[in-house]
C-alpha cells in the first residue's frame, strides 16, 4: 500500500486524515447559531419563572383562603354546639348531664376563641388593607362575645321557666341569628376577594407575557437580521 501511495506521489498523512475541518467563516457562522440557541433557552427559562411565580402565587391565595373559611365554618359548629347545650340544660336535671353539657360549652368556647385568634392573625399578616374583611371580621368577633353574654345570662335564669323562654325567644335567638348572618357574610367576602385577586394575577401575568413575547419577538427579529447580515456579508467577500 505504501509503495503505491509513493509512486502515486500522494502524501500518506493526507489520505488517511479524512476528519472534517471547518473553515473560520463556519466556525462563526456557528457561534452566531450558538447565541441564537441561547437566547431561545434564555427566554423559554424566563417564561417559566413567569408561570411558576403565578402557580404559587394561585396556591398561596387559594391555601390561605380555605385556611379562613375552614377556621370561620368551624367556629359556626362550635357556636351551635353551645346553642345546642344550652337548649339541653334547659330540659335536663341529671347532674351527669348538665356536668357534661357545661364541659362541652367549656370547650367550644375555646375553640371558637383560638379560631378567631388564627383569622386575626392570618388577615393582618396576609392582606391587611381588606377594610371590608376586616370590618366583617370585628362584626364577628363582636357577636360572638356578645353571644356569650347572653346564653350566660341564659343559663343564670334557665331555671325561670317564663323568664326564660320570653329571654331565649327576645334575646338570646336574635343574637344567635345575627352572628350567623355575619359568618355568611364573611365567608362569601373571602370568596369575592379571591375572586378579585386571583383576576388581578391573571391580568398582570397577561401583561408581563404580552410584554415579554413582545420583546423577545423584537429581538429575535434582530438577531435574524444580524445573521442574514452577516451571511450575505461573507458571501460578498467571497465573490
Amino acid at each position: 500500500m505504501g509503495k503505491i501511495l509513493i509512486y502515486l506521489n500522494l502524501p500518506v498523512t493526507d489520505m488517511l486524515d479524512e476528519s472534517p475541518k471547518f473553515t473560520k467563516n463556519e466556525y462563526k457562522q456557528l457561534k452566531y447559531l450558538v447565541y441564537f440557541a441561547l437566547f431561545i433557552i434564555f427566554f423559554q427559562v424566563f417564561q417559566y419563572l413567569i408561570i411558576k411565580k403565578t402557580t404559587e402565587k394561585y396556591k398561596v391565595l387559594s391555601s390561605k383562603v380555605n385556611d379562613l373559611v375552614i377556621l370561620t365554618n368551624s367556629i359556626s359548629f362550635e357556636n351551635a354546639t353551645i346553642h345546642r347545650y344550652t337548649l339541653n340544660l334547659t330540659f335536663t336535671s341529671d347532674s351527669t348531664e348538665i356536668t357534661k353539657f357545661s364541659k362541652g360549652i367549656l370547650s367550644s368556647e375555646k375553640k371558637i376563641q383560638k379560631n378567631l385568634t388564627l383569622i386575626e392573625s392570618s388577615i393582618y399578616s396576609f392582606d391587611k388593607n381588606s377594610i371590608e374583611k376586616i370590618k366583617l371580621f370585628v362584626m364577628l368577633k363582636q357577636y360572638n362575645l356578645e353571644y356569650g353574654i347572653y346564653y350566660k345570662k341564659y343559663l343564670q335564669i334557665i331555671h325561670q321557666k317564663e323568664k326564660a323562654d320570653i329571654f331565649r325567644k327576645k334575646q338570646l335567638r336574635p343574637v344567635l341569628e345575627r352572628l350567623q348572618k355575619t359568618q355568611t357574610q364573611f365567608v362569601i367576602q373571602l370568596f369575592e376577594e379571591e375572586q378579585d385577586l386571583t383576576d388581578k394575577i391573571a391580568e398582570n401575568s397577561e401583561d408581563i407575557g404580552f410584554i415579554l413575547l413582545l420583546t423577545g419577538n423584537l429581538l429575535l427579529l434582530l438577531i435574524v437580521l444580524f445573521m442574514m447580515y452577516i451571511l450575505f456579508t461573507e458571501r460578498k467577500n467571497l465573490v
